[in-house]
């Protein structure tokens, strides 16, 4: 098998078929395999992808898992990626949609021909909930060949437009990888720990949904995107499967640490701030901010740290 779409979904009834769709309208010239996992949905998602595989002329490139009981968001991710059985690997949420039919042979054609990447990836369209659909903003990272120093500053790829090589079969996830509010950017950490590099392709392949993935579900639950991000590199920083980026995470918690700090006093949370001060000297990075903005971030919070209680 070439390639294989990885494709999780729960309680998509509105969205999936159109992901599904889009996704067996592809040609290619290898055969490709569409793994969908359903999360026990409640709605009619179940419903909907048992009728397409029972009448559509590609159906037999679907491999439906269809767990009976919720096994959560993660589970249901990485083990749908452990059913893929293809030598690359492609992304598709079930609720997001591609719109260029030559989307897999492209990713395909360029990984073959360049060994040294190890993640491709394109632009999209963002709909948005008043139907509008509009071009997402280039960023100048996807005009330049990327690695792990950029991916470990924060997810600049959006998931149903990657293509990685399936690399990582024989890794053995870790227990924390199961709670981890994020799929993606870990996985792509894994794919590039050892040098490998990261390709955007100019051609926009999908629409991403605006309000409807796992950020936007976060941001309307309040859940801090910060402690978030630093909570996973935090245990991502013990794992044996992240050893080689060590060095790299500490430098990023370290940042992170000040993050809080800065956060801390925009509210002034002055104690709040005074403490995590405490907690930088137990990291030993090379790039220490020496800086006189945050000497000033230091003052502040250490002298009215000390007095407001």
């Amino acid at each position: 098998m070439k390639v294989s779409i990885c494709m999780i979904t729960y309680n998509h009834e509105a969205y999936i078929e159109k992901a599904i769709k889009s996704v067996l309208s592809q040609n290619t010239n290898f055969q490709y395999e569409l793994v969908i996992s359903n999360d026990a949905s409640t709605d009619g998602t179940s419903k909907l992808i048992e009728g397409i595989i029972n009448s559509h002329p590609k159906a037999s490139n679907i491999k439906y898992i269809n767990h009976k009981e919720n096994v959560g968001m993660m589970k249901n991710y990485l083990n749908a990626l452990k059913a893929c059985t293809g030598e690359y690997i492609a992304l598709c949420d079930g609720d997001d949609y591609w719109i260029n039919d030559d989307k897999l042979q492209m990713q395909a054609d360029f990984l073959e021909s360049n060994s040294g990447f190890n993640i491709v990836y394109t632009l999209n369209k963002i709909l948005h909930d008043n139907n509008e659909l509009v071009d997402n903003k280039t960023k100048p990272i996807n005009n330049r060949v990327a690695d792990v120093k950029d991916l470990i500053e924060g997810n600049f790829i959006t998931a149903s437009s990657t293509m990685f090589r399936n690399v990582i079969q024989d890794i053995q996830f870790s227990p924390w990888m199961y709670s981890s509010p994020y799929g993606d950017w870990p996985t792509y950490l894994l794919l590039t720990r050892r040098g490998e590099k990261i390709k955007c392709l100019k051609h926009r392949t999908l629409v991403y949904r605006k309000n409807v993935g796992v950020i936007s579900k976060m941001k309307q639950e309040n859940i801090s995107i910060l402690q978030s991000n630093y909570d996973m590199l935090s245990k991502m920083s013990n794992d044996e499967n992240y050893m080689e980026l060590k060095e790299l995470i500490n430098d990023k918690l370290y940042l992170l640490e000040l993050s809080f700090i800065k956060h801390f006093n925009r509210n002034k949370e002055y104690r709040a701030a005074f403490e995590k001060i405490k907690e930088l000297k137990g990291y030993n990075v090379k790039n220490k901010a020496k800086n006189i903005t945050i000497f000033k971030i230091y003052l502040k919070s250490f002298f009215k740290g000390l007095f407001v209680h």
